[in-house]
């Protein structure tokens, strides 16, 4: 099972009419990654609806190191 891993202060960047659909979004991400982690992470590789887009994808975040340092930052989304 993948986990879903946002920022702590995600609800204070996304502006406030994008909030439920992103809301939805990520429990919708928690139930397809308990379904089929390894298609979920494949699609999410190449993000682009909406307002959510993925900036970066990679399999080893210590090889960038700025990224790991974003990604140290993030908390698991419970839904």
């Amino acid at each position: 099972m993948a986990r879903i891993l946002v920022r702590p202060d995600w609800i204070k960047i996304i502006q406030p009419v994008d909030r439920e659909y992103i809301e939805t979004t990520l429990s919708d991400l928690v139930d397809r990654s308990h379904i089929d982690p390894e298609a979920l992470m494949s699609q999410l590789a190449s993000l682009g609806v909406g307002p959510l887009v993925t900036a970066d994808a990679g399999e080893n975040l210590n090889a960038d190191p700025s990224l790991l340092a974003l990604a140290e930052q993030f908390e698991e989304y419970i839904d």
